[in-house]
C-alpha cells in the first residue's frame, strides 16, 4: 500500500510542477485571444496543416479551439506559426509568377518588332514588385502584434530566444532591402533592361532560397502545386475577351492580376483575421488590442508592440524630408490597406 501512496505522492508533485512552470496568460488575454480566432479568416488557414518551432508541433485543428489561460500562450504562438506558413505559401507562389514575367519580358525585350512592349513590361513588373515592400510590413506587423500578446513576445528580447531565430524575419528584412523603387527604365536600351530584369531575377532566387529554408524547418501544408498559380492566370487570360484585345497585353493582365493578388492577401489575412493599423501610433495591433479601454502593462501599446512602418535610406535625409518621406510612406500604406477591404472592386479601376 505504501508504494501505492508513494507512487501517488509522486504523481501529484509532478502535476504540481508541471502546474507551476506551465505559462499562464491573463484572463483578459485570453478573452482578446477567443475574440481574435473568432474572425472568420482563420478558418481559412488550413492549407497549413502545421507549423514547427524549436520542436514544438502546432497542429491547426488544435491551435484555434477556445484558449484558456494555460493553453492561451501556445495558441499565440502556433497561430502565429501557422500564419506565417501562410505568408510564406504565398511568397512562393507569387515568386514563381513574378519568375514568369520575367521570362515573358525578355522574350519582349529581345524581340526586335517588340522592344517597345518589352520595356512596357518591365515598367510594368516594376510597378507591381515595389509594392511588396508595403505588403511585407503589413504581414511582419500582424505577425507582431499576434505574438505580442504571448507572455514571452519574440519583440520584446526577453526569452531564450529572439527574433533572429523567426523564419519570417530574414525574409522580410531582404523585402525591405528592395531598392528597384527609383529604377528609371529606357526604352531605346534594350541591355539595360535586360540586366535590370537578371539583377531582380537574382533577387528573388536567392529570397526563394530563403523562404525554402525557413519552411522545410517550419511549415506543413496540404499538397498543393506550384505552379498553379501561374497556370490559372494564362487560362483566365486565354478565356477572357481582353485576350482579344489588342489594348490588352499579357503584362497588362498580369499586372492587374498580381496586385488584386496582393489586396486578397490583405482582405484574406489582415482584414479577415481582426488586424488594424492604429493613425495615432502608426502601428499595426489586433482590434481587440485597440478596442481595449484600459492599457494592460502585457500589451505595452505604447512601446513594444506592433511594428512601425519601415522607411528606406531613413538615415539619408534631412528631418524635413524625411518627415515628408514618413508621411508619403504612411499615406501609401492607409491607401493600400484600404484598397484591400474590397479587392475585386479595385481590379476594375487599376491600371
Amino acid at each position: 500500500m505504501s508504494r501505492f501512496i508513494l507512487l501517488e505522492f509522486c504523481l501529484l508533485l509532478l502535476c504540481a510542477i508541471w502546474l507551476a512552470e506551465a505559462p499562464h496568460n491573463t484572463i483578459k488575454i485570453t478573452n482578446m485571444v477567443n475574440n481574435i480566432f473568432n474572425n472568420k479568416g482563420w478558418i481559412n488557414l488550413n492549407d497549413v496543416e502545421k507549423g514547427i518551432f524549436f520542436n514544438k508541433n502546432y497542429i491547426f485543428e488544435e491551435i484555434f479551439k477556445t484558449p484558456n489561460t494555460r493553453s492561451c500562450d501556445r495558441q499565440i504562438r502556433g497561430s502565429t506559426i501557422i500564419l506565417a506558413c501562410s505568408y510564406m505559401k504565398d511568397f512562393k507562389l507569387l515568386i514563381y509568377v513574378f519568375k514568369q514575367f520575367i521570362i515573358h519580358c525578355r522574350y519582349l525585350n529581345n524581340s526586335t518588332i517588340l522592344k517597345i512592349m518589352g520595356y512596357e513590361c518591365a515598367t510594368k513588373f516594376l510597378n507591381v514588385i515595389n509594392k511588396i515592400p508595403l505588403l511585407v510590413t503589413i504581414m511582419e506587423g500582424s505577425l507582431m502584434a499576434l505574438d505580442s500578446l504571448h507572455t514571452k513576445p519574440w519583440d520584446t528580447g526577453k526569452n531564450y530566444y529572439t527574433k533572429s531565430d523567426y523564419m519570417f524575419i530574414k525574409v522580410s528584412t531582404m523585402f525591405h532591402s528592395m531598392s528597384f523603387k527609383d529604377i528609371l527604365l529606357s526604352s531605346n536600351d534594350s541591355s539595360s533592361i535586360n540586366n535590370i530584369l537578371k539583377t531582380i531575377d537574382m533577387f528573388f532566387i536567392n529570397i526563394e532560397s530563403e523562404i525554402n529554408i525557413g519552411i522545410k524547418g517550419h511549415c506543413e501544408y496540404k499538397p498543393y502545386i506550384l505552379d498553379s498559380l501561374w497556370k490559372n492566370l494564362n487560362e483566365e487570360y486565354k478565356n477572357t475577351s481582353f485576350s482579344k484585345n489588342k489594348n490588352q497585353r499579357l503584362y497588362d493582365y498580369l499586372s492587374k492580376k498580381l496586385y488584386h493578388k496582393f489586396l486578397t492577401i490583405i482582405y484574406d489575412k489582415y482584414h479577415n483575421l481582426g488586424f488594424d493599423y492604429d493613425l495615432k501610433t502608426k502601428k499595426i495591433f489586433t482590434r481587440e488590442q485597440l478596442k481595449s479601454i484600459e492599457i494592460d502593462s502585457n500589451l505595452q501599446l505604447n512601446s513594444e508592440c506592433g511594428i512601425k512602418l519601415k522607411l528606406e535610406n531613413e538615415d539619408s535625409y534631412e528631418r524635413e524630408s524625411d518627415n515628408q518621406s514618413k508621411n508619403n510612406e504612411i499615406i501609401e500604406l492607409i491607401k493600400f490597406l484600404n484598397e484591400g477591404l474590397n479587392p475585386d472592386s479595385i481590379l476594375e479601376e487599376h491600371d
